[in-house]
């Protein structure tokens, strides 16, 4: 009395299905999607046109230039307040409070402007 194998591969791709919807699901919220979409979205919409305008002031005076500064300058909130309430953020507060990581970041901003100038 052999089981159906027809059945057998059915009822193993459904719980295949099943099972890697439910994989998804977790990698979707523990690598917190949306908190790493609302972070790139700004910094790619700030940093592109302070790249594309250069020093000509005419440029700066485009919309093509001034558009995406202010909607990247607008979404930035909208990150914080996803940051402060979802589950696995981005930047965990432990992170954020951790003293020798504000030392490095404040270095490497330092640093950066140093070499810019």
């Amino acid at each position: 009395m052999d089981a159906n194998p027809i059945a057998l591969a059915s009822a193993d791709r459904v719980w295949s299905v099943a099972a890697i919807r439910s994989l998804c699901t977790a990698i979707f919220r523990e690598l917190d999607v949306i908190g790493i979409l609302l972070l790139i979205t700004p910094l790619v919409l700030v940093l592109v046109p302070l790249s594309l305008a250069g020093s000509g002031l005419a440029e700066w005076r485009s919309a093509a230039i001034i558009t995406p500064l202010i909607l990247g300058a607008l979404i930035i909130p909208f990150w914080v307040i996803w940051e402060r309430r979802c589950d696995h953020p981005v930047f965990p507060p432990k992170v954020r409070r951790d003293a020798p990581v504000q030392i490095y970041t404040t270095f490497a901003h330092f640093l950066t402007v140093f070499l810019a100038a």
